[in-house]
């Protein structure tokens, strides 16, 4: 006899997901993916180009390039560990770094310039006040080698579109503001210290710890002390040179012209110190962010001995897609099922297996269900899937070689000829209900054109400045 104790023992136990995972299930993949093609449909309209990061990289090229008070290395939010051959790596925290290192590394300054990315990928962050790691997913868009206010103002219109199309914008706010430039950094860094070291008793716990490296922090602090301390500290915008002034100003005259409503906020600040001049944010009705931008001119110094302006904005795309289950925005889903095929008996599953992929070829979307020969079992499947039509066969419809067509919104079928059985689908789902993603046909193959001579010049100029 089997000992029952032993028996329990050896019982397997449900394996479940790392805690700081996600699944993202067919309900939400449906809003995922509409997210997705939006945000791609509007980045392709402004000539934005796809560009795509590992998801490791060196855990120095953040240790070494960045400022010391960066969040990212202050809070430990880098998820890194090491490889076999004790070289420490570290996961993706965010794109900004990763596409400069690809910038550099790949010479795209040799290209025409500006270049303008877009990317769509996940994102690692240990959240320190999860005590956990965090996986999200974030679109993100960029321009290189640009400095020029209207840069910044279309990145705003751009996402306020994409906010538009998912129906989202009525509950967006942006907030915008301009932070130091290279010139002026130090002297606010300078006034802000003083000025805070002799509030230091007053202000709490945590700020007291960004006196002495990041004092604009202090401004994010909801404490009701810290609030008011802060009414009366040094202002961002006291210390402004000339061209920061009339480079911010053009961007709120310019997000005037486009007609998009926003509010200066004085007490937006930014994280990383390499961040200058323009900040923006877009925000809900409960003030949870939905998306941050930001201006670098600086971050490139530290990579290379080229100064490369930039600007870029990031979204998580849950924030947003958290929004439109809140809303109940419904999207146009494409993967309705057209047509069920259900048989009974081997002979009848032989006959119906060439009519399922000439159909699916037609892209007419097709299902079958061949694991159970009941059909109580597959009615119950064709209602399911909320089919607009179902083709039955059995052992006498295969010896007569009809098929039964049964329309299972009105429950009314009738028998027609096997053979013109697509013909009768189609017509009765019209040409312009079937799916019309016919791209396959379009792709061809190119033959090669010989290099002509300005690109083997720059070829020849990367491979002599390549690292």
């Amino acid at each position: 006899m089997i000992n029952l104790k032993l028996k329990k023992e050896l019982k397997p136990e449900k394996i479940e997901k790392i805690d700081w995972t996600r699944d993202v299930l067919p309900v939400d993949q449906e809003l995922y993916d509409l997210f997705k093609r939006v945000a791609w449909q509007r980045a392709r309209q402004s000539w934005f180009s796809k560009f795509s990061t590992p998801i490791i990289e060196k855990a120095e090229l953040f240790e070494r390039w960045l400022w010391k008070s960066t969040d990212v290395l202050t809070k430990n939010q880098l998820f890194t560990f090491e490889d076999r051959n004790w070289e420490k790596l570290a996961l993706r925290s965010e794109l900004t770094l990763w596409m400069c290192r690809s910038y550099i590394e790949n010479m795209l300054s040799q290209e025409p310039q500006p270049l303008m990315f877009y990317s769509f990928d996940k994102v690692f962050r240990n959240v320190e006040w999860e005590n956990k790691i965090r996986e999200f997913n974030q679109f993100w868009m960029e321009v290189f080698w640009e400095v020029d206010a209207w840069i910044d103002a279309q990145l705003i219109y751009l996402w306020m579109q994409i906010l538009t199309d998912l129906k989202v914008a009525e509950w967006a706010k942006v907030l915008i503001n301009s932070v130091w430039s290279h010139k002026t950094r130090k002297k606010f860094y300078r006034f802000a210290t003083d000025y805070f070291e002799w509030k230091r008793k007053v202000l709490c716990s945590d700020c007291q710890e960004k006196i002495e490296l990041t004092p604009w922090r202090i401004f994010d602090c909801q404490e009701e002390d810290c609030q008011i301390i802060c009414l009366k500290s040094p202002k961002i915008k006291d210390f402004w040179m000339g061209d920061d002034k009339k480079f911010h100003e053009e961007i709120l005259e310019l997000l005037d012209v486009i007609d998009i409503s926003y509010e200066v906020d004085e007490k937006l600040t930014t994280s990383n110190d390499y961040y200058n001049r323009t900040i923006f944010k877009i925000v809900d009705a409960e003030w949870k962010t939905m998306l941050e931008g930001w201006r670098y001119d600086l971050l490139t110094t530290h990579l290379w001995w080229e100064e490369i302006p930039a600007s870029w904005f990031s979204i998580n795309a849950e924030n947003v897609i958290d929004k439109m289950k809140k809303i109940w925005v419904k999207t146009p889903i494409k993967n309705k099922i057209d047509v069920f095929v259900w048989q009974l008996w081997k002979v009848a599953k032989i006959k119906v297996f060439p009519l399922i992929e000439k159909l699916q070829a037609l892209w007419v979307r097709t299902m079958w269900w061949v694991w159970q020969p009941s059909i109580k079992w597959q009615m119950a499947m064709a209602e399911k899937s909320n089919a607009k039509f179902a083709l039955i066969m059995g052992t006498l419809e295969v010896r007569d070689n009809v098929v039964i067509l049964r329309d299972m919104k009105k429950w009314v079928q009738e028998q027609i000829p096997f053979d013109d059985a697509i013909d009768i689908v189609i017509e009765k789902l019209w040409k312009e209900n079937l799916d019309n993603n016919k791209f396959i046909d379009e792709i061809y193959i190119e033959e090669p054109k010989e290099e002509t001579d300005e690109e083997k010049f720059r070829k020849k100029r990367r491979s002599r400045f390549n690292w």
